[in-house]
């Protein structure tokens, strides 16, 4: 309910008189607007277009700079960054810590700087060799300390990432469901292990009190790897019972935790992960041939109109 709803009902019911309901709207309407969102979003923004943009201008001016120049400025933005976000850190504290905006933003942009350093002296120099899986390793050893230590949940979905490029996955939902970048039965079963180790450690965290404000992201990146991997092993392997069983776990935790905490993305995620691998389940059972047709369309059809109305009342969903 919006805020004037809210006056409007309890006004109906009597608890707050005419002249209390007139002024609490006025009060309402003259109230500021936050942008808190929107500008840290183009404060985000803006640290990954100038990344971009020092990247794409080593790239372009490669001849002229010089390896040396380029490295050095590189090197010295990425020293800047961090020693400002070094020295003007919170003491360490397993609780939530609020650091100010400037450190927040200047420890993400010294961990992009980190990456674009080492893609460039691994292309120009061959620092790895043909050990291209250190490349992937070092970002992850350098970022979960770094999460921990400047309570940054950027810097923690970053080194997760590296974790999962380490182990030749990637981790993004949407490119790996559309790539099917899980090559082999090993891959997948690596995947979805991996993803219930990160589901793990953020309850964890919940559990023991250790940056319990992480296990939003661990449980994030930790659910959606191991349920889409185990959606693709599902498509692509016989082991039809045993993934069909492991995406209804995963999906039931995830209902579970989204009740618990009100975090809608899980239920979203646990509703449509379990609406897939049920309609693919539902392809093995034999139907009469001068049925089958009529059936498959009529599913879809409630199927469908079951989804919508499940978007539609999602919040209130969560809340009974």
């Amino acid at each position: 309910m919006t805020a004037k709803q809210v006056i409007e009902s309890l006004h109906a019911k009597g608890l707050l008189s005419e002249e209390e309901a007139r002024r609490l709207t006025q009060e309402e309407k003259a109230r500021p607007f936050s942008l808190f969102y929107e500008l840290r979003l183009l404060l985000y923004l803006g640290i990954v277009l100038l990344c971009a943009g020092l990247g794409t201008l080593v790239y372009q001016h490669l001849d002229s700079l010089g390896h040396q120049a380029i490295v050095g400025f590189i090197s010295l933005a990425m020293f800047g960054t961090f020693a400002y976000a070094y020295f003007h850190r919170k003491a360490f504290s397993w609780d939530e810590v609020h650091a100010s905006k400037l450190e927040d933003f200047s420890l993400l942009a010294s961990a992009l700087l980190f990456l674009i350093l080492e893609g460039y002296v691994q292309y120009q120099y061959r620092l790895f060799g043909e050990r291209y899986e250190l490349a992937t390793f070092l970002p992850a050893l350098v970022f979960f300390p770094c999460a921990y230590i400047f309570d940054h949940r950027g810097v923690l979905a970053m080194a997760i990432t590296a974790l999962a490029s380490w182990l030749g996955i990637k981790i993004a939902p949407v490119s790996l469901w559309w790539t099917a970048n899980f090559s082999s039965f090993s891959l997948i079963n690596t995947a979805i292990l991996l993803g219930i180790a990160l589901a793990t450690v953020g309850i964890l965290s919940e559990i023991y009190q250790r940056k319990k404000h992480f296990t939003f992201t661990y449980l994030l990146f930790g659910l959606n790897l191991a349920t889409v991997a185990a959606l693709v092993g599902l498509f692509q392997y016989s082991y039809h019972v045993t993934y069909a069983v492991v995406v209804a776990i995963l999906a039931l935790f995830a209902v579970g935790y989204a009740r618990r905490t009100q975090a809608y993305q899980f239920l979203l995620m646990a509703v449509i992960y379990g609406y897939i691998a049920f309609t693919y389940c539902l392809s093995f059972i034999p139907l009469p041939t001068d049925l089958d047709a009529w059936l498959i369309v009529l599913y879809f059809i409630f199927s469908g109109i079951a989804v919508i109305a499940f978007l539609l009342n999602i919040k209130r969903i969560l809340k009974n």
